[in-house]
Protein backbone atom coordinates (compact mmCIF):
# COMPACT_ATOMS: atom_id res chain seq x y z
CA UNK A 1 0.00 0.00 0.00
CA UNK A 2 1.62 3.45 -0.91
CA UNK A 3 2.99 5.93 1.57
CA UNK A 4 1.19 8.87 2.40
CA UNK A 5 3.75 11.95 2.86
CA UNK A 6 1.75 15.28 4.17
CA UNK A 7 3.78 18.32 3.07
CA UNK A 8 6.13 19.93 5.42
CA UNK A 9 4.30 23.69 6.64
CA UNK A 10 7.01 26.13 5.85
CA UNK A 11 4.98 29.11 6.61
CA UNK A 12 2.74 30.62 9.94
CA UNK A 13 -0.85 31.48 9.45
CA UNK A 14 0.15 35.27 9.20
CA UNK A 15 0.31 34.70 5.38
CA UNK A 16 -3.71 33.65 5.70
CA UNK A 17 -4.45 36.29 8.06
CA UNK A 18 -2.60 38.66 5.10
CA UNK A 19 -4.80 37.39 2.60
CA UNK A 20 -7.47 37.70 4.37
CA UNK A 21 -7.47 41.09 5.25
CA UNK A 22 -6.94 41.67 1.75
CA UNK A 23 -10.00 40.04 0.66
CA UNK A 24 -12.41 41.65 3.18
CA UNK A 25 -10.79 44.99 2.30
CA UNK A 26 -11.79 44.71 -1.19
CA UNK A 27 -15.40 42.60 -0.56
CA UNK A 28 -16.65 45.57 1.75
CA UNK A 29 -15.44 47.81 -1.29
CA UNK A 30 -17.93 46.00 -3.50
CA UNK A 31 -20.33 45.69 -0.68
CA UNK A 32 -19.90 49.69 -0.44
CA UNK A 33 -20.44 50.62 -4.03
CA UNK A 34 -23.19 48.49 -3.94
CA UNK A 35 -25.15 49.82 -1.07
CA UNK A 36 -23.94 53.26 -2.94
CA UNK A 37 -26.20 52.16 -5.77
CA UNK A 38 -29.42 50.91 -4.04
CA UNK A 39 -29.37 53.53 -2.00
CA UNK A 40 -31.28 56.37 -4.23
CA UNK A 41 -33.97 53.85 -4.80
CA UNK A 42 -34.42 53.00 -1.11
CA UNK A 43 -34.85 56.72 -0.57
CA UNK A 44 -37.05 57.03 -3.50
CA UNK A 45 -39.13 54.63 -1.79
CA UNK A 46 -39.35 56.15 1.90
CA UNK A 47 -40.72 59.32 -0.07
CA UNK A 48 -43.05 57.61 -1.87
CA UNK A 49 -44.16 56.23 1.63
CA UNK A 50 -44.84 59.47 3.24
CA UNK A 51 -46.88 60.33 -0.04
CA UNK A 52 -48.95 57.41 -0.07
CA UNK A 53 -47.72 56.57 -3.41
CA UNK A 54 -46.26 53.20 -2.19
CA UNK A 55 -46.85 51.20 0.74
CA UNK A 56 -45.46 48.11 2.37
CA UNK A 57 -47.80 44.69 2.15
CA UNK A 58 -47.86 43.46 5.90
CA UNK A 59 -50.25 41.76 8.13
CA UNK A 60 -51.19 45.21 9.72
CA UNK A 61 -51.82 47.05 6.07
CA UNK A 62 -53.41 50.27 6.70
CA UNK A 63 -56.77 49.76 4.50
CA UNK A 64 -57.66 53.23 3.94
CA UNK A 65 -54.34 54.01 2.62
CA UNK A 66 -54.26 51.67 0.58
CA UNK A 67 -57.09 52.05 -0.98
CA UNK A 68 -56.23 55.42 -1.74
CA UNK A 69 -53.26 54.46 -3.39
CA UNK A 70 -55.11 52.25 -5.28
CA UNK A 71 -57.97 54.68 -6.50
CA UNK A 72 -55.56 57.69 -6.79
CA UNK A 73 -52.88 55.41 -9.03
CA UNK A 74 -56.03 54.52 -11.41
CA UNK A 75 -55.14 50.95 -11.27
CA UNK A 76 -59.51 50.37 -11.32
CA UNK A 77 -62.34 51.89 -13.08
CA UNK A 78 -64.50 50.90 -10.72
CA UNK A 79 -65.00 51.80 -6.62
CA UNK A 80 -66.15 48.11 -6.52
CA UNK A 81 -63.19 46.57 -7.88
CA UNK A 82 -61.20 48.76 -5.24
CA UNK A 83 -62.97 47.24 -1.62
CA UNK A 84 -63.03 43.71 -3.04
CA UNK A 85 -59.14 43.62 -3.47
CA UNK A 86 -58.88 45.71 -0.50
CA UNK A 87 -60.57 43.27 1.84
CA UNK A 88 -59.49 40.59 -0.04
CA UNK A 89 -55.87 41.51 0.01
CA UNK A 90 -56.15 42.46 4.00
CA UNK A 91 -57.47 39.40 4.42
CA UNK A 92 -54.48 37.00 2.95
CA UNK A 93 -51.47 39.19 4.14
CA UNK A 94 -52.93 38.33 7.69
CA UNK A 95 -52.87 34.68 6.81
CA UNK A 96 -49.73 34.31 5.27
CA UNK A 97 -48.38 36.30 7.81
CA UNK A 98 -44.53 37.37 7.28
CA UNK A 99 -44.47 34.70 4.52
CA UNK A 100 -44.78 37.25 1.94
CA UNK A 101 -41.01 37.45 0.44
CA UNK A 102 -41.81 38.43 -2.77
CA UNK A 103 -44.20 40.31 -4.91
CA UNK A 104 -45.03 37.66 -7.42
CA UNK A 105 -46.40 35.43 -4.69
CA UNK A 106 -49.59 38.02 -4.90
CA UNK A 107 -50.27 35.82 -8.35
CA UNK A 108 -50.37 32.45 -5.77
CA UNK A 109 -52.66 30.14 -4.60
CA UNK A 110 -52.86 31.75 -1.48
CA UNK A 111 -54.03 35.02 -2.49
CA UNK A 112 -56.59 33.61 -5.20
CA UNK A 113 -59.76 34.65 -4.54
CA UNK A 114 -63.45 32.48 -5.21
CA UNK A 115 -64.72 33.75 -8.79
CA UNK A 116 -68.56 33.37 -7.84
CA UNK A 117 -67.36 35.85 -4.76
CA UNK A 118 -65.23 38.35 -7.34
CA UNK A 119 -68.46 38.13 -9.96
CA UNK A 120 -70.82 39.21 -6.56
CA UNK A 121 -68.97 41.51 -4.93
CA UNK A 122 -66.46 42.94 -7.25
CA UNK A 123 -66.84 45.79 -10.19
CA UNK A 124 -66.53 45.63 -13.76
CA UNK A 125 -62.91 44.86 -13.17
CA UNK A 126 -63.33 41.50 -11.68
CA UNK A 127 -66.81 40.53 -13.68
CA UNK A 128 -64.37 40.78 -16.84
CA UNK A 129 -61.39 38.94 -14.79
CA UNK A 130 -64.56 36.24 -14.79
CA UNK A 131 -65.94 35.88 -17.95
CA UNK A 132 -62.08 35.36 -18.93
CA UNK A 133 -61.72 32.27 -16.49
CA UNK A 134 -64.66 30.83 -17.64
CA UNK A 135 -63.37 30.51 -21.25
CA UNK A 136 -60.80 29.66 -19.69
CA UNK A 137 -62.50 26.58 -18.18
CA UNK A 138 -64.71 25.45 -21.05
CA UNK A 139 -67.71 27.57 -20.20
CA UNK A 140 -69.20 30.15 -22.47
CA UNK A 141 -71.75 32.52 -20.67
CA UNK A 142 -75.17 30.73 -21.56
CA UNK A 143 -74.38 27.52 -20.73
CA UNK A 144 -72.58 28.59 -17.21
CA UNK A 145 -75.69 30.23 -16.66
CA UNK A 146 -77.43 27.05 -17.59
CA UNK A 147 -75.63 24.51 -15.46
CA UNK A 148 -76.36 26.85 -12.67
CA UNK A 149 -80.39 27.62 -13.42
CA UNK A 150 -81.42 24.52 -15.05
CA UNK A 151 -78.99 21.90 -15.83
CA UNK A 152 -80.44 19.90 -18.92
CA UNK A 153 -80.57 16.60 -18.17
CA UNK A 154 -77.84 13.62 -19.81
CA UNK A 155 -76.94 10.12 -19.39
CA UNK A 156 -73.83 8.89 -17.46
CA UNK A 157 -73.72 6.82 -20.55
CA UNK A 158 -73.73 8.59 -23.80
CA UNK A 159 -73.43 6.72 -27.14
CA UNK A 160 -72.21 7.67 -30.28
CA UNK A 161 -73.03 5.10 -32.56
CA UNK A 162 -70.03 4.08 -34.58
CA UNK A 163 -68.83 0.75 -35.43
CA UNK A 164 -65.84 0.80 -33.85
CA UNK A 165 -66.97 0.31 -30.41
CA UNK A 166 -64.32 2.57 -28.96
CA UNK A 167 -65.13 3.74 -25.43
CA UNK A 168 -63.64 7.01 -23.03
CA UNK A 169 -64.31 6.79 -19.84
CA UNK A 170 -63.88 8.03 -16.22
CA UNK A 171 -64.29 9.03 -12.48
CA UNK A 172 -64.91 12.50 -11.31
CA UNK A 173 -63.85 13.52 -7.99
CA UNK A 174 -63.79 16.16 -5.53
CA UNK A 175 -60.05 17.00 -5.08
CA UNK A 176 -60.24 17.79 -0.65
CA UNK A 177 -62.59 15.24 -0.20
CA UNK A 178 -61.41 12.35 -2.30
CA UNK A 179 -65.34 11.54 -2.86
CA UNK A 180 -67.04 10.92 -6.34
CA UNK A 181 -69.01 14.11 -7.58
CA UNK A 182 -72.36 13.47 -8.69
CA UNK A 183 -74.47 15.33 -11.76
CA UNK A 184 -71.03 16.72 -13.04
CA UNK A 185 -71.17 17.82 -17.13
CA UNK A 186 -68.79 16.21 -18.96
CA UNK A 187 -68.50 17.07 -22.24
CA UNK A 188 -66.87 15.41 -25.22
CA UNK A 189 -65.22 17.22 -28.50
CA UNK A 190 -64.47 15.25 -31.52
CA UNK A 191 -62.25 17.29 -33.59
CA UNK A 192 -61.85 17.11 -37.82
CA UNK A 193 -59.07 17.96 -39.80
CA UNK A 194 -59.72 21.12 -41.39
CA UNK A 195 -59.83 19.62 -44.70
CA UNK A 196 -62.45 17.26 -43.38
CA UNK A 197 -65.14 19.91 -41.16
CA UNK A 198 -64.18 23.28 -39.82
CA UNK A 199 -66.55 22.72 -36.99
CA UNK A 200 -65.91 20.07 -34.02
CA UNK A 201 -68.49 17.69 -32.50
CA UNK A 202 -69.34 18.09 -29.42
CA UNK A 203 -71.84 15.62 -27.20
CA UNK A 204 -72.36 15.43 -23.37
CA UNK A 205 -72.85 13.22 -20.41
CA UNK A 206 -73.58 13.26 -17.00
CA UNK A 207 -71.92 11.77 -13.62
CA UNK A 208 -73.90 8.89 -12.07
CA UNK A 209 -74.23 8.76 -8.21
CA UNK A 210 -70.63 7.29 -8.46
CA UNK A 211 -69.12 10.29 -10.20
CA UNK A 212 -68.72 8.41 -13.14
CA UNK A 213 -68.90 8.52 -17.07
CA UNK A 214 -68.52 7.00 -20.49
CA UNK A 215 -68.97 7.90 -23.99
CA UNK A 216 -69.24 4.32 -26.26
CA UNK A 217 -69.22 4.21 -29.97
CA UNK A 218 -66.48 6.38 -30.99
CA UNK A 219 -63.91 5.74 -33.94
CA UNK A 220 -60.72 4.29 -34.12
CA UNK A 221 -58.01 6.88 -34.80
CA UNK A 222 -60.04 9.73 -34.40
CA UNK A 223 -59.20 12.35 -32.41
CA UNK A 224 -61.25 13.43 -28.94
CA UNK A 225 -60.89 15.63 -25.96
CA UNK A 226 -63.26 15.05 -22.50
CA UNK A 227 -63.57 17.87 -19.79
CA UNK A 228 -66.09 18.19 -17.07
CA UNK A 229 -68.15 21.42 -16.34
CA UNK A 230 -69.37 22.27 -12.94
CA UNK A 231 -70.42 25.91 -11.85
CA UNK A 232 -67.60 26.92 -9.01
CA UNK A 233 -65.14 24.14 -9.99
CA UNK A 234 -62.54 24.05 -11.98
CA UNK A 235 -60.47 20.86 -13.37
CA UNK A 236 -57.64 21.55 -14.81
CA UNK A 237 -57.06 20.83 -18.92
CA UNK A 238 -59.04 18.43 -20.95
CA UNK A 239 -57.30 14.79 -21.59
CA UNK A 240 -57.94 12.74 -24.75
CA UNK A 241 -56.44 11.08 -27.47
CA UNK A 242 -54.73 12.90 -31.18
CA UNK A 243 -55.67 9.45 -32.02
CA UNK A 244 -57.40 6.89 -30.28
CA UNK A 245 -56.35 3.10 -30.09
CA UNK A 246 -57.34 1.74 -27.45
CA UNK A 247 -60.67 -0.21 -26.60
CA UNK A 248 -61.10 1.43 -23.38
CA UNK A 249 -59.46 4.58 -22.69
CA UNK A 250 -59.41 5.59 -18.82
CA UNK A 251 -59.66 9.93 -18.16
CA UNK A 252 -60.17 10.47 -14.49
CA UNK A 253 -60.34 13.93 -13.18
CA UNK A 254 -60.34 15.80 -9.78
CA UNK A 255 -62.21 19.45 -9.33
CA UNK A 256 -60.65 22.14 -6.96
CA UNK A 257 -62.79 25.55 -6.53
CA UNK A 258 -62.70 27.85 -8.91
CA UNK A 259 -60.52 30.49 -7.70
CA UNK A 260 -58.87 33.59 -9.96
CA UNK A 261 -55.63 35.89 -8.91
CA UNK A 262 -56.80 39.08 -7.24
CA UNK A 263 -54.65 41.05 -9.85
CA UNK A 264 -54.81 40.42 -13.12
CA UNK A 265 -51.48 40.34 -15.22
CA UNK A 266 -52.49 43.99 -16.33
CA UNK A 267 -52.83 45.41 -12.83
CA UNK A 268 -49.94 43.74 -11.38
CA UNK A 269 -47.87 45.09 -13.93
CA UNK A 270 -48.39 48.31 -14.02
CA UNK A 271 -48.08 48.53 -9.97
CA UNK A 272 -44.83 46.49 -10.54
CA UNK A 273 -43.46 49.10 -12.79
CA UNK A 274 -44.76 51.61 -10.49
CA UNK A 275 -43.02 50.27 -7.48
CA UNK A 276 -46.56 50.66 -5.50
CA UNK A 277 -46.05 47.98 -3.31
CA UNK A 278 -42.84 46.57 -1.53
CA UNK A 279 -43.00 43.44 0.72
CA UNK A 280 -40.21 44.79 2.61
CA UNK A 281 -39.21 48.66 3.92
CA UNK A 282 -35.87 50.08 3.18
CA UNK A 283 -34.99 49.91 7.04
CA UNK A 284 -35.54 45.73 6.77
CA UNK A 285 -33.14 45.93 3.99
CA UNK A 286 -30.60 47.88 4.91
CA UNK A 287 -30.86 45.41 8.45
CA UNK A 288 -30.51 42.58 6.35
CA UNK A 289 -27.65 43.69 4.50
CA UNK A 290 -25.46 44.75 7.86
CA UNK A 291 -26.45 41.82 9.18
CA UNK A 292 -25.64 38.89 6.92
CA UNK A 293 -22.80 40.68 5.67
CA UNK A 294 -21.35 41.01 9.59
CA UNK A 295 -22.51 37.19 9.76
CA UNK A 296 -20.40 36.27 6.39
CA UNK A 297 -17.13 38.26 7.60
CA UNK A 298 -17.01 36.68 10.86
CA UNK A 299 -17.23 33.20 9.84
CA UNK A 300 -13.99 33.53 7.87
CA UNK A 301 -12.46 34.75 10.63
CA UNK A 302 -13.76 32.54 13.37
CA UNK A 303 -12.12 29.35 11.22
CA UNK A 304 -8.81 31.21 10.94
CA UNK A 305 -8.66 31.92 14.35
CA UNK A 306 -10.04 28.29 15.11
CA UNK A 307 -7.01 27.22 13.00
CA UNK A 308 -4.50 29.39 14.89
CA UNK A 309 -5.41 27.94 18.10
CA UNK A 310 -5.48 24.23 17.11
CA UNK A 311 -2.04 24.93 15.10
CA UNK A 312 -3.61 23.63 11.74
CA UNK A 313 -1.00 23.85 9.34
CA UNK A 314 -3.48 23.51 5.98
CA UNK A 315 -2.90 25.54 3.02
CA UNK A 316 -2.62 29.30 3.52
CA UNK A 317 -4.57 29.89 0.06
CA UNK A 318 -7.67 28.08 1.05
CA UNK A 319 -9.39 30.03 3.42
CA UNK A 320 -8.78 33.39 1.36
CA UNK A 321 -9.76 32.02 -2.05
CA UNK A 322 -12.75 30.63 -0.61
CA UNK A 323 -13.65 33.68 1.03
CA UNK A 324 -13.26 35.31 -2.26
CA UNK A 325 -15.21 33.08 -4.33
CA UNK A 326 -17.93 33.36 -1.68
CA UNK A 327 -17.98 36.68 -1.38
CA UNK A 328 -18.25 37.34 -5.16
CA UNK A 329 -20.94 35.06 -5.34
CA UNK A 330 -22.94 36.70 -1.84
CA UNK A 331 -22.45 40.31 -3.61
CA UNK A 332 -23.86 38.89 -7.28
CA UNK A 333 -26.88 37.70 -5.48
CA UNK A 334 -27.36 41.15 -3.59
CA UNK A 335 -27.21 42.71 -6.45
CA UNK A 336 -29.43 40.66 -9.14
CA UNK A 337 -32.51 41.24 -7.32
CA UNK A 338 -34.86 43.84 -6.40
CA UNK A 339 -34.11 44.83 -2.60
CA UNK A 340 -37.79 45.71 -1.91
CA UNK A 341 -39.69 43.66 -3.99
CA UNK A 342 -37.71 39.84 -4.47
CA UNK A 343 -36.71 37.20 -2.37
CA UNK A 344 -33.89 37.86 -0.22
CA UNK A 345 -31.55 35.51 -1.26
CA UNK A 346 -28.07 36.30 0.33
CA UNK A 347 -28.94 34.93 3.48
CA UNK A 348 -29.42 31.53 2.13
CA UNK A 349 -25.85 32.33 0.55
CA UNK A 350 -24.72 32.87 4.00
CA UNK A 351 -26.12 29.98 5.35
CA UNK A 352 -24.26 27.81 3.22
CA UNK A 353 -21.25 29.35 3.66
CA UNK A 354 -21.19 29.24 7.10
CA UNK A 355 -22.56 25.32 7.42
CA UNK A 356 -19.42 24.63 4.52
CA UNK A 357 -16.91 26.22 6.55
CA UNK A 358 -18.29 24.16 9.79
CA UNK A 359 -17.78 20.98 7.80
CA UNK A 360 -14.07 22.78 6.73
CA UNK A 361 -13.03 23.04 10.22
CA UNK A 362 -14.17 19.60 11.75
CA UNK A 363 -12.79 18.03 8.57
CA UNK A 364 -9.37 20.10 8.94
CA UNK A 365 -9.14 18.39 12.42
CA UNK A 366 -9.04 14.92 11.22
CA UNK A 367 -6.64 13.77 10.00
CA UNK A 368 -8.11 12.18 6.72
CA UNK A 369 -4.78 10.92 4.68
CA UNK A 370 -5.40 7.73 6.68
CA UNK A 371 -7.66 6.71 5.12
CA UNK A 372 -6.20 6.91 1.79
CA UNK A 373 -3.95 4.17 2.55
CA UNK A 374 -6.90 2.13 3.82
CA UNK A 375 -7.57 -1.28 2.20
CA UNK A 376 -11.28 -0.03 2.63
CA UNK A 377 -10.67 3.05 0.33
CA UNK A 378 -9.37 1.60 -2.75
CA UNK A 379 -11.48 -1.74 -2.99
CA UNK A 380 -10.19 -2.42 -7.01
CA UNK A 381 -6.77 -1.26 -6.19
CA UNK A 382 -6.49 -3.84 -3.33
CA UNK A 383 -8.20 -6.85 -4.62
CA UNK A 384 -5.86 -6.36 -8.05
CA UNK A 385 -2.75 -5.44 -6.46
CA UNK A 386 -0.84 -2.29 -6.77
CA UNK A 387 1.10 -3.67 -9.67
CA UNK A 388 -1.91 -2.85 -11.88
CA UNK A 389 -3.29 0.07 -9.96
CA UNK A 390 -0.76 2.13 -8.23
CA UNK A 391 -2.56 5.15 -8.15
CA UNK A 392 -4.93 4.98 -4.90
CA UNK A 393 -8.77 6.34 -5.49
CA UNK A 394 -9.78 4.34 -9.14
CA UNK A 395 -12.73 2.93 -7.23
CA UNK A 396 -14.33 6.09 -6.91
CA UNK A 397 -13.85 7.16 -10.78
CA UNK A 398 -14.95 3.43 -11.69
CA UNK A 399 -18.14 3.96 -9.31
CA UNK A 400 -18.39 7.55 -11.14
CA UNK A 401 -18.55 6.34 -14.79
CA UNK A 402 -20.92 3.07 -13.54
CA UNK A 403 -23.64 5.39 -12.56
CA UNK A 404 -23.03 7.07 -15.79
CA UNK A 405 -23.71 3.62 -17.37
CA UNK A 406 -27.11 2.58 -15.17
CA UNK A 407 -28.29 6.06 -16.65
CA UNK A 408 -27.76 5.17 -20.01
CA UNK A 409 -29.17 1.73 -19.54
CA UNK A 410 -32.12 2.57 -17.00
CA UNK A 411 -32.29 6.31 -16.49
CA UNK A 412 -35.35 8.32 -17.31
CA UNK A 413 -35.82 12.21 -18.10
CA UNK A 414 -38.35 14.34 -18.46
CA UNK A 415 -41.30 13.20 -21.02
CA UNK A 416 -40.40 13.96 -24.76
CA UNK A 417 -37.40 15.35 -24.53
CA UNK A 418 -35.49 12.15 -24.57
CA UNK A 419 -32.45 12.95 -21.92
CA UNK A 420 -31.76 10.41 -19.47
CA UNK A 421 -31.06 12.53 -15.76
CA UNK A 422 -32.77 10.17 -13.25
CA UNK A 423 -32.14 6.90 -11.52
CA UNK A 424 -35.94 5.38 -9.53
CA UNK A 425 -35.26 2.85 -6.70
CA UNK A 426 -38.16 2.21 -4.51
CA UNK A 427 -40.19 5.18 -5.33
CA UNK A 428 -37.68 7.63 -5.17
CA UNK A 429 -36.05 9.47 -8.05
CA UNK A 430 -32.31 10.87 -8.16
CA UNK A 431 -30.31 12.00 -10.68
CA UNK A 432 -26.74 10.27 -10.26
CA UNK A 433 -24.73 13.32 -12.07
CA UNK A 434 -24.92 14.95 -8.14
CA UNK A 435 -23.66 12.01 -6.48
CA UNK A 436 -20.99 11.71 -9.98
CA UNK A 437 -19.35 14.90 -8.79
CA UNK A 438 -18.48 13.98 -4.99
CA UNK A 439 -16.80 10.71 -6.39
CA UNK A 440 -14.63 12.55 -8.98
CA UNK A 441 -13.67 14.64 -5.96
CA UNK A 442 -12.76 11.96 -3.49
CA UNK A 443 -11.01 10.34 -6.52
CA UNK A 444 -8.54 13.03 -6.88
CA UNK A 445 -8.04 14.00 -3.88
CA UNK A 446 -6.62 9.85 -3.34
CA UNK A 447 -4.74 9.77 -6.49
CA UNK A 448 -3.01 13.38 -5.78
CA UNK A 449 -2.66 12.35 -1.78
CA UNK A 450 -0.77 9.16 -2.32
CA UNK A 451 1.01 10.46 -5.24
CA UNK A 452 2.29 14.00 -3.99
CA UNK A 453 5.91 13.23 -3.63
CA UNK A 454 6.30 11.16 -6.74
CA UNK A 455 4.98 13.63 -8.46
CA UNK A 456 7.06 16.76 -7.07
CA UNK A 457 9.89 14.55 -7.80
CA UNK A 458 9.02 14.27 -11.60
CA UNK A 459 11.61 16.36 -13.36
CA UNK A 460 9.93 16.45 -16.85
CA UNK A 461 7.13 18.33 -16.96
CA UNK A 462 6.30 17.31 -20.69
CA UNK A 463 6.49 13.25 -18.89
CA UNK A 464 4.49 14.29 -16.39
CA UNK A 465 1.56 15.07 -18.08
CA UNK A 466 1.48 12.28 -20.31
CA UNK A 467 1.71 10.30 -16.99
CA UNK A 468 -1.44 11.89 -15.70
CA UNK A 469 -3.62 12.47 -19.30
CA UNK A 470 -5.33 9.64 -19.31
CA UNK A 471 -6.79 10.28 -15.81
CA UNK A 472 -7.62 13.93 -17.51
CA UNK A 473 -9.29 12.09 -20.37
CA UNK A 474 -11.69 10.18 -18.26
CA UNK A 475 -12.63 13.04 -15.87
CA UNK A 476 -13.55 15.04 -18.99
CA UNK A 477 -15.10 12.37 -20.75
CA UNK A 478 -17.48 11.63 -17.78
CA UNK A 479 -17.91 15.70 -17.65
CA UNK A 480 -19.19 15.51 -21.35
CA UNK A 481 -21.33 12.47 -20.92
CA UNK A 482 -23.39 14.98 -18.09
Amino acid sequence: MATIHQPKSTFSRASERQLLAGVSVLLLLLLGKLYANLSPQLNEIEEAYTKARAINLSPSIDKTQLTQLLYRGSYFEDYKDVRFLVDNLSKSLQTVGDGLDNLGALNKKNFAVPAIAAMSAGGSGYHNDFLVSLYRLGFDSTLYAIERTQPKPHSSVANLGKSDGLVMSGLVINAETQKPIENVLVRLVQHFPSTVRTEPLFRYARTDGQGQYAFEGLTLNQSYSVLPLLPGFEFGISQGSDNLQKNKEELNFRAKPHTIRLFNADVYQQIKEDKAFTVRTPREFRSQFAFWTMLFFISFWLVHLGWIVRRFKGDFLMLPLLMLLSGISFVMMLSIQDPLLDTFRADDVVQGVMLGLVILFLFSQINVSRFYVSKYFDYVATRLGKNTFQQTGWTWLLLAFGLMLFVVLFGTGPEGSGVKVNLSLLGFSVQPSEITKFLVVVFFAGYFTANTEFLRQIPSIQWRFKNNFRIFIGFLLLLSIY
